[in-house]
């Protein structure tokens, strides 16, 4: 009865953001709302997916891994479609409509999973949180907001030797300040769900510098591939085809046609954004996986910034390969330790 209740629930959700997504491209045509939708889209329907793979998985770690399948497939139908005829409008709603109704019945009909062993790695013991964790969570915000907002304001349109040539030096302190404190949480290995939201906003003000610096653009590649984004979205395809980045183009289109995001702001904020959401709950679930001590993975999560994190700085082709071939990996860890085994011991 309750999972007789529970399909028709998805059904009607599905349905109403169906109705909800139609009539904004039709309708309401508003990019705020679009991008709203997107979140509900990915996390709706990438939950679906990512317990379809990982069903004993917490609900958390399993979504990352079904938004990143979704995105991934997304990616495929749109360079497929662009390699056959033409990337169009209707294209991208075909593959949005039809994503729906796939991840629920997969969602539904799945018998395999990764892994059998039941996963709930952010489930911890009920306990008072301290008022020195709700103080550095504080802390971390307010350096975060410091940081872009000074960044901000300092940009420039004028052509400069370096990115940090403009940048004052309490940009620095400040981004300081909020590692040391985020360093301490991950050290003390409890309230894994706050930490990791901390580490994505950390990551995000850490990779949106040039973002927010140069406000028309950093390096020569995404003014080229920008302004080829736009030419597809008119005319559907561009002679000749660049097949190596039609990937990063594929995604772009979809958002823009469906969700009605400029392409400008999705290509300027596609890998960045996408790192910063999808890199550190990636990452810590491989380190779970790895590790036999939870608190040994949260510390773990240390290490994303000492990866060189200078290509997801901005949106190229190559900075989106490189982030899916990272994410392939961390997915790919329950399958290489064959059930888990063996765990590495801190």
């Amino acid at each position: 009865m309750l999972s007789l209740f529970s399909r028709i629930q998805s059904i009607i959700i599905s349905t109403l953001f169906l109705a909800a997504l139609v009539a904004n491209i039709f309708v309401f045509q508003s990019s705020f709302f679009g991008a709203i939708l997107l979140a509900i889209y990915l996390l709706l329907f990438g939950a679906h997916l990512g317990k379809a793979l990982a069903p004993k998985d917490s609900g958390a770690l399993s979504s990352w891994l079904g938004i990143f399948i979704l995105l991934s497939v997304i990616l495929l139908f749109g360079s497929a479609a662009y390699y056959v005829a033409n990337l169009t409008a209707p294209v991208a709603y075909t593959i949005a409509l039809l994503s729906v109704p796939i991840s629920l019945w997969f969602h539904k009909k799945a018998k395999t999973h990764w892994f059998d062993q039941k996963h709930n790695f952010l489930k911890e013991k009920l306990h008072a949180i301290p008022n020195s964790v709700y103080l550095s969570a504080t802390i971390i915000l307010f350096c975060s907001f410091f940081i872009l907002s000074t960044l901000f304001a300092s940009g420039t349109t004028e052509a400069i030797r370096s990115v940090w040539e403009d940048i004052p030096v309490a940009v620095f302190v400040a981004a300081f300040i909020a590692l040391l404190c985020l360093f301490t949480l991950l050290y003390r290995g409890k309230e894994k769900r706050l930490t990791l939201i901390l580490t994505s906003i950390i990551l995000f003000t850490i990779l949106s510098v040039a973002l927010f610096v140069f406000p028309i653009g950093y390096g020569f590649d995404s003014f080229i591939h920008e302004a080829t984004e736009t030419y597809i979205a008119e005319h559907g395809t561009i002679t000749p085809k660049p097949f190596y980045y039609i990937g990063q183009y594929s995604l772009v289109l979809f958002f823009h046609h469906v969700f009605l995001i400029p392409i400008e702001l999705a290509d300027k904020l596609l890998v960045p954004v996408l790192t910063a959401l999808l890199l550190p709950i990636a990452f810590f679930s491989a380190a779970s996986h790895l590790l036999s001590r939870k608190r040994a993975a949260s510390a773990a999560l240390m290490l994303i910034f000492f990866i060189p994190l200078s290509s997801f700085i901005v949106t190229t082709p190559q900075g989106l390969a490189n982030l899916w071939t990272i994410l392939i990996i961390l997915a790919a860890i329950p399958f290489m330790l064959n059930l888990e085994r063996p765990r590495i011991e801190p």
